[in-house]
């Protein structure tokens, strides 16, 4: 239904082109994304370059999504990710956060504009430091959004990935409101899939 009539819509109209009911119910709870091709979709919808509340990324991750799939043309990818079907420890998920960049070792490239932290507590005035090999560096946090798998904070550092050093170590620490506090590290790597 996308590539026939040119353009992604989460409620297509039942005027478009190849219109199908199951389309059309499949688009509400998907996660679209255009001119990438199969093997690129999955990485375009985690980076969410444009999007400051990474809503795409934060269905990716959600722990509680048990249906996930996979519908792709030339040009457009559908991935069905709106899910909340699962069952997870609450408790686990109370105390445990999922980040991105995750922590421990990440290539450079998978280092996107905005980083996220993702727990089943409230962020609400929370703040977020980063430090780079030892040096603490400028994050902005973006405005929070509800609405989208876990309550997530998202922040931007201020670096230039493509100017990282061929080996970095960043030290994150996010503080909530009732004083409690998640540390972790991310180690980035320098990673050119060309040569390999």
């Amino acid at each position: 239904m996308m590539e026939s009539n040119d353009k992604l819509d989460h409620e297509p109209s039942k005027s478009w082109r190849c219109f199908t009911a199951d389309g059309a119910y499949a688009a509400q709870h998907s996660l679209l994304v255009k001119n990438y091709n199969t093997s690129l979709a999955v990485t375009a919808l985690m980076a969410d370059q444009e999007n400051p509340s990474v809503g795409n990324r934060r269905w990716l991750l959600f722990p509680n999504g048990k249906v996930y799939g996979h519908g792709s043309t030339e040009n457009y990818a559908v991935i069905w990710a709106l899910d909340d079907s699962g069952t997870i420890d609450t408790n686990v998920y109370a105390e445990k956060a999922v980040c991105w960049p995750p922590a421990d070792y990440v290539p450079q490239m998978m280092l996107f504009k905005h980083w996220s932290f993702s727990i089943m507590k409230s962020l609400d005035s929370a703040t977020v430091t980063v430090k780079q090999d030892g040096k603490e560096i400028p994050v902005n946090i973006e405005k929070y959004f509800e609405g989208y798998g876990e309550p997530t904070l998202v922040f931007t550092p201020q670096i230039d990935p493509k100017a990282l050093p061929e080996k970095s170590v960043f030290e994150v620490t996010v503080t909530l409101s009732d004083g409690s506090k998640y540390s972790y590290t991310v180690r980035s790597f320098f990673y050119d899939p060309s040569k390999v």
